[in-house]
């Protein structure tokens, strides 16, 4: 009998059988082919997180599955081939600072099989499977929070610790006004150091606050997964006389200039009433850019500091009668302009608004003022829980004042200006460098209410920067307020100082936290 080989013998095998290589697989003699495993892999945007966004975008992430690995492209997608397993655990790597997902493919799954990370709500937690189409849904790779430590030094580099608030919030959503702060609060410890945990990858501002008046801000760079050091210095314990109250300031400034004078009216009887409007109207265009405005240079907000840039953007001359209105543009009835009948601060403000339907392309922002002056005679009384009038009203008068309507998104900031001479208290300065008392007195208290806008617009709903007295009638006093009267070395000519185009004004010294006292520059 002739001999047979192994291949034979193998084949013979097979027929006796009567199987073929799937009757074979199925009876586990050769095993399943290896499954095939691909998708796309996407995660949140390290760019638009940056700028306060939410957005996917593709990844080139590890995707491992069973311990076989493959890379994904720019764009996520990946492939792998992975060999038949009673089961499948994927895991997917996104690049450093990415949290880590962790797949379970059903028991069993064959052929084909779809893995996609990114398909589902950033909210969700889990993945979600679809036997019937053999694929996998997940939500996508999540940016790991980041942290901001540091701590709290006085100008010797001591540590300090204390009654302070830290508040660290994105600088992008800080700079939207209007949206209420999203911040992120830690405590100062008694050895100054804190630390700010779960915060998005992003540019932050932190700001460190103190009831004694220390207050600092810093500006920061957080990456996701990481910790950035952040340190601050604080005045202490003897700190300058204006605190900051985590409200906002004007940055780049604009002045609109409306004079409200009705036929029949004077701004000074006896005067020139275009030389009162032309002074007033170049003091605004003289100021900008000169030391003494360069003073609030040091005074910020959470947005930043204020620059040293003030301009004029327009001047309108109204001869509407001074008037009591319902509403802005309806139900008008005549205004005396008396101390029986004065005028109120809302007339002032349906004036402002008169003003901007008539100029078309002026608008209201956080960087616009608006002031009303108003003729020689005319009183006015503002608004709010005491009254303040131009005559004497249970012994409070002014000589100006500032406020703001609207909301703060779209913000009407004014100051009020009326004729100097209209006030009892005598309104009107003994010196007069442009042989125009009642314009350069006009100037002064302008000049007083521009600069407390400036740092402090919203002083009821955000406010920005003043003095804690606590003991007069409105508990604080603004940039100004701390220096009333104080008008320095006056010239021969009758002016204390001398701004753009050589042109030389009377106008008082503002607080400075720098030098800690009253300046002009």
């Amino acid at each position: 009998m002739k001999r047979r080989g192994p291949l034979a013998i193998v084949l013979a095998l097979v027929i006796i059988a009567g199987g073929t290589a799937a009757t074979l697989a199925a009876r586990g003699l050769l095993l399943p082919a290896a499954l095939q495993v691909s998708g796309r892999v996407r995660g949140e945007s390290i760019s638009a997180k940056q700028q306060g966004l939410s957005e996917l975008a593709g990844i080139a992430a590890s995707v491992r599955c069973n311990g076989i690995a493959t890379t994904a492209s720019n764009s996520g997608d990946f492939h792998l081939s992975v060999p038949h397993a009673d089961r499948y655990t994927c895991t997917v790597s996104g690049p450093a600072g990415y949290a880590t997902r962790t797949v379970e493919l059903p028991k069993g799954a064959s052929g084909p099989f779809t893995l996609n990370v990114g398909d589902r709500d950033p909210t969700e937690t889990s993945c979600q499977v679809n036997t019937r189409t053999a694929a996998v849904s997940c939500p996508p790779l999540l940016l790991l929070p980041g942290g901001i430590a540091g701590r709290v030094v006085n100008k010797d580099g001591d540590s300090i610790g204390g009654a302070f608030g830290l508040r660290c919030g994105l600088k992008q959503r800080l700079s939207q006004i209007g949206l209420v702060p999203d911040w992120h609060t830690a405590s100062v410890q008694a050895n100054g150091s804190f630390t700010v945990t779960g915060l998005a990858t992003g540019d932050y501002t932190c700001v460190v606050t103190a009831t004694a008046g220390n207050a600092d801000y810093q500006q920061v760079h957080v990456d996701p997964g990481k910790t950035a050091a952040l340190n601050f210095t604080l005045c202490n314990p003897d700190c300058p006389a204006l605190h900051y109250h985590l409200g906002l300031t004007m940055h780049s400034y604009t002045a609109y200039l409306i004079f409200w004078l009705p036929k029949g009216y004077s701004f000074e009887p006896g005067g020139d009433d275009a030389r009162y409007q032309a002074l007033i109207t170049r003091y605004f265009q003289d100021v900008g850019g000169t030391p003494y405005y360069n003073l609030l240079t040091q005074y910020w907000d959470y947005r930043g500091h204020i620059s040293n840039s003030a301009t004029l953007g327009g001047v309108y001359l109204d001869t509407t009668p001074y008037e009591h209105c319902d509403t802005p543009s309806s139900g008008c009835r005549p205004a005396a302009g008396t101390q029986a009948d004065p005028l109120t601060d809302n007339d002032v403000q349906d004036e402002i608004s008169r003003a901007l339907r008539a100029n078309i392309d002026w608008g209201n922002s956080i960087d616009n003022e608006f002031f009303v002056f108003t003729a020689s005679g005319v009183q006015e009384c503002s608004s709010g829980g005491r009254r303040f009038c131009t005559f004497n009203d249970d012994q409070h008068s002014f000589c100006a004042y500032h406020s703001a309507f609207g909301e703060i998104a779209a913000p009407t900031i004014y100051g009020y200006v009326p004729a100097p001479g209209a006030s009892e208290n005598g309104c009107i300065l003994r010196q007069s460098p442009n042989g125009d008392a009642a314009a350069d007195s006009a100037i002064a208290f302008a000049g007083h209410e521009q600069f407390e806008s400036v740092t402090d617009p919203f002083p009821d709903d955000s406010p920005g920067w003043f003095e804690d007295r606590g003991g007069d009638d409105s508990g604080e006093s603004e940039i100004a307020d701390v220096c009333v009267g104080v008008f320095g070395q006056i010239g021969a000519d009758g002016g204390n100082i001398t701004l753009a185009n050589g042109h030389r004004y009377i106008v008082q010294a503002q607080y400075s936290n720098a030098s800690d006292g009253c300046a002009f520059a």
